[in-house]
Parts: C-alpha cells; structure tokens; sequence
C-alpha cells in the first residue's frame, strides 16, 4: 500500500512539475525540450505485466495533453513509451534476471543500468513524440536531433532527481 501511494504521488509531482515548469522550458529554439512527467513512468516496478506500462504511459500522456493542450501528441508517445518500457527492460536485464520485486534502482543494478534504461525509455517517448508533431518526411533529421537531445537532458534531469531523493534517504 505504501508503495502505490508513493508512486502515485510521485506521478502526480512529475505531471505537476511538467505542467507548471518544464512545459514552458523550451531551449534553443525547440531543440531540447525536458520531458520530466516521464520521471514517474521511468521508476516503475520492472516485472509488471505489460498492459499496466501501456495504461500507465498513456494515463500520463493523457493528462499531460489535457492540461498543456498537448492534442494527443504527449498520449501517443506515453503509448508508445509504455508499449516499449517492458522490452527495455528485458534487454537490458541481468543475465540472472530481475528480483520479484524489482524497480529501477542505481544502487541493486548499477549506474551505467540506471543510465541506460532511462536514456531508452525517455528517448523512445520523445523519438515518436517528435516524430509526430513534425508530420512530414522531410522534418525526419530534425526529430532525430531534437528527440536525442531532449532525451539526454531529461535523462540527466531524471538521474540527478532520483540521485538526490537516494541520498536524503540514505541519510536518515
């Protein structure tokens, strides 16, 4: 029960935190954009059935599209990531695989893992983001840019967030 409250709670703050804050971030001229509602997504358990990844990205997206009038750009790609969340997970798994119970940690799976898992899950969200706002086949390299870019900002965002929650925990 605890750990449902904190996950919802933790998606509530990212949605928050991406509606009030990081919608309204747009740099360089739209080549990096933070996509940190996905930091609630990328912190799910890793042994869910597939379908609670695809309900779970799409509600984020949902609710994104709603409150930044986002036209269901932001639902398609929390689709799109939350379809592909369960095949990174297995890609990148340990040869002896995952605990039962296990989620996203640096601590139990390692900082290159971490790292990794992150970039792929937030990439995936922002390649099919970026790929359908532009709508045209010659805007194809620029999606590429602007996906890989905005990936490794929010990547680093989504670490570095995760990192300092870790150390105020390990420090009590």
């Amino acid at each position: 029960m605890e750990g449902t409250l904190r996950t919802l709670l933790r998606f509530l703050l990212a949605w928050l935190a991406q509606t009030f804050v990081f919608h309204h971030l747009v740099l360089l001229d739209g080549w990096i954009t933070p996509l940190f509602s996905l930091y609630a997504l990328v912190l799910l358990p890793l042994r869910w059935r597939p379908i609670a990844y695809l309900l779970i990205g799409g509600a984020m997206g949902v609710l994104t599209d709603l409150s930044t009038f986002g036209g269901g750009l932001f639902t398609a790609a929390g689709l799109m990531s939350g379809l592909l969340q369960p095949w990174i997970a297995r890609l990148l798994a340990p040869r002896e695989g995952y605990e039962a119970d296990a989620t996203p940690d640096a601590g139990a799976l390692g900082w290159g893992w971490m790292l990794a898992y992150t970039f792929l899950v937030v990439w995936a969200h922002a390649l099919w983001l970026f790929l359908v706002e532009a709508g045209r086949w010659d805007l194809i390299p620029k999606a590429l840019g602007q996906s890989a870019s905005s990936a490794a900002l929010t990547t680093v965002l989504i670490l570095g967030v995760r990192s300092l929650f870790n150390q105020n925990r390990s420090q009590r």
